[in-house]
């Protein structure tokens, strides 16, 4: 599920970008549409400084992309993964929460707000959405590429 996650240190704001069109002048790693002209899910490779200033406080590789979302995330289980870091760098609006389903898809089992310039450990291998985004949500995802994690999205 989720847990506010201290073992790290809040990044220099000197090392990211908080623009979203800058951060989509970036290598594209992944995008979802919600139609033709926007997308309501994408990722963007983090430049080498900051991947670099993140890397140290794992003992494993790990993969550092931007993230935006904008609008509505639907319910899903991430693949290639079943742990991430995550870190807010812009909450995208008020209220902004993370769910966690049952299997169902029937309760929430958990709902999170996340705040703003502090880590997250989530566990994607569980249903979950991002719900009542506001603007752009703007955020840092690590995470180790898993071999066995599922090779497409569940929704």
């Amino acid at each position: 599920m989720i847990r506010h996650w201290q073992s790290t240190k809040t990044i220099p704001p000197s090392l990211y970008l908080t623009n979203v069109e800058d951060i989509k002048q970036l290598v594209c790693t992944w995008h979802t549409p919600i139609d033709e002209n926007e997308t309501s899910y994408s990722t963007y490779e983090a430049p080498k400084e900051l991947h670099a200033w993140i890397q140290q406080f794992f003992d494993f590789d790990v993969i550092v992309n931007y993230q935006i979302i904008h609008g509505q995330i639907p319910v899903h289980i991430d693949y290639g993964r079943t742990i991430y870091w995550n870190y807010i760098i812009d909450t995208g609006g008020t209220n902004i929460v993370t769910r966690f389903w049952n299997l169902e898809e029937t309760e929430i089992i958990q709902e999170f707000e996340c705040k703003l310039h502090e880590w997250y450990e989530l566990d994607v291998s569980q249903k979950h959405d991002v719900s009542y985004v506001e603007g752009y949500r703007i955020g840092l995802s690590v995470f180790k590429l898993e071999p066995n994690a599922p090779t497409h999205p569940v929704y």
